[in-house]
């Protein structure tokens, strides 16, 4: 509740006290950032690099870069599973998903889609992953267990960030083309 973390086009990830706008620590990453996730540890946070093609793992308890998780493309959304056991990288430009075990660091699969991927959410029984693709105006649905897209939807424009409500039962799907998606 007393830090935020922010990541700017300078290419550096900033650690701030929320009630002062206190800058606590930064560090450098390679290229710019786009998306955090906490690892359920708390202290571990991950940080996709769009234009350095990797995702990092930060210990915010010292601000440093402990792992690099490359992807090759352009790093978008990360998603961390809530037993901490894998990260999930949206790569745009290569059109995938990587799959990486935070356990041992390597990736496990990359998901291959026929299209770009851009925001990316896990629901809540951690089953499925919605994956947006920004250029294709559909989310793709992938079953965690099997690695492979099971539905397609269409929500025209560019869907961007998703999430689920407290339930799981609705994705809320914002559009860069100015409104919003609700999936069932």
């Amino acid at each position: 509740d007393t830090l935020l973390y922010a990541v700017t086009n300078s290419n550096r990830l900033y650690k701030i006290k929320r009630t002062t706008g206190s800058v606590l620590g930064s560090v450098a990453i390679p290229g710019t950032g786009q998306s955090l996730a906490f690892h359920p540890n708390g202290y571990l946070l991950y940080v996709s690099t769009f234009t350095g093609g990797s995702a990092l793992e930060v210990d915010t308890r010292t601000m440093t870069v402990t792992r690099t998780f490359s992807t090759g493309g352009r790093a978008q959304e990360v998603v961390v599973s809530a037993d901490g056991a894998e990260l999930f990288v949206a790569d745009q430009d290569l059109k995938k998903v990587d799959v990486f075990s935070l356990g041992t660091g390597a990736r496990i699969t990359s998901i291959a889609l026929t299209g770009n991927p851009w925001g990316m959410a896990i629901t809540p029984d951690q089953r499925q992953l919605y994956v947006g693709l920004i250029f294709q105006g559909e989310v793709a649905v992938i079953d965690r267990a099997t690695r492979t897209v099971v539905r397609r939807i269409t929500t025209t424009g560019r869907p961007r960030r998703i999430v689920f409500d407290q339930l799981g039962t609705i994705a809320v799907v914002p559009n860069e083309n100015g409104f919003v998606t609700y999936i069932r």
